[in-house]
């Protein structure tokens, strides 16, 4: 099964699909029986696209890493302020009976 982020289709793709037969597409895309043309603008095309998607997981990984990094940061401070509050509390019961 094809995973939805691993899933994408060109403007290529979607013009055929749409203008010209969808019977086609899925020959050429779904059942891969149709060969693909390579050419100079092929190849070119899939290298600007392959670098765009690399570009796009490093982006995400770093934002995914960040929000982790920025929840245990939040999580901390909440902690702490907590644990000093508490400290405050025994040391004042203490100091009562003192």
């Amino acid at each position: 099964m094809v995973e939805m982020e691993d899933r994408h289709i060109s403007f290529g793709q979607l013009q055929l699909y749409n203008n010209f037969c969808s019977f086609y597409y899925r020959l050429a895309y779904v059942d891969k029986l149709i060969p693909r043309e390579q050419n100079i603008f092929t190849m070119f095309g899939d290298c600007v696209h392959k670098a765009i998607e690399q570009k796009i997981k490093i982006i995400k990984q770093i934002r995914k890493k960040s929000s982790v990094n920025y929840l245990k940061k939040g999580l901390k401070a909440f902690l702490n302020k907590k644990l000093i509050k508490l400290q405050k509390k025994k040391n004042t019961k203490t100091s009562l009976f003192l």
